[in-house]
């Protein structure tokens, strides 16, 4: 196995989980909040994630 496929598989395996943390854990916290407080974090979610890029 050369250094790309290693790459590859790392970078799969770290977004896949921290997908699956995101679904497992925070989304169903986010759920029990009252719907304007779901639309302040969702808003605060998706501004840290275009950051990121």
């Amino acid at each position: 196995m050369d250094i790309i496929e290693i790459a590859a598989i790392l970078i799969i395996g770290f977004v896949g989980s921290a997908e699956f943390g995101s679904a497992a854990l925070v989304h169903p916290v986010i759920r029990r909040l009252e719907t304007e407080d779901q639309l302040t974090f969702e808003k605060g979610l998706f501004v840290n994630e275009s950051v990121g890029q």
